[in-house]
């Protein structure tokens, strides 16, 4: 087993406790809490239970922080939107294209938006891509149920 450079060495407990109290989302919270149980001497299988992830990512985040400190820790972004079919600005055209249309009646038809999306745009959209757009824009697929 390859063991960890020691660069870094382990923090103050006061310290890891303020970087816990200031962790943005759930995922940092959880690495800082990983690196403060390393840090106290418990085997990581313990720890990944504790946390409640693989034993995996427990080494891989202690050897992280080991090797280039709090940097180490930080994810980077997936970015987003890199495969979107249209605009922001465009798909907003187009559910309002398609709320006028359909003028407070309750139907959700893909049909009727991929013909709204070809008319305005000039793109060839799928069944899938339409449902994504309407769940974006807080939009149901499906008509409401008749009781």
């Amino acid at each position: 087993m390859r063991r960890t450079c020691d660069r870094y060495p382990w923090p103050r407990r006061s310290r890891l406790l303020g970087r816990i109290r200031k962790a943005a989302t759930l995922g940092e919270l959880r690495r800082w809490q990983v690196i403060l149980l390393a840090a106290s001497g418990i085997p990581y299988r313990s720890i990944a239970d504790l946390a409640g992830v693989s034993i995996q990512a427990v080494k891989l985040w202690v050897s992280q922080y080991r090797r280039r400190g709090s940097e180490g820790l930080r994810r980077k972004g997936r970015g987003g939107r890199r495969t979107g079919l249209l605009t922001v600005e465009q798909e907003k055209d187009v559910i309002k294209d398609y709320l006028q249309r359909i003028d407070g009646a309750h139907v959700n038809r893909a049909r009727l938006v991929i013909k709204i999306i070809r008319e305005l745009c000039s793109k060839k959209a799928g069944r899938w891509y339409v449902y994504k757009l309407l769940e974006r824009h807080g939009l149901r697929k499906h008509r409401p149920k008749i009781v």
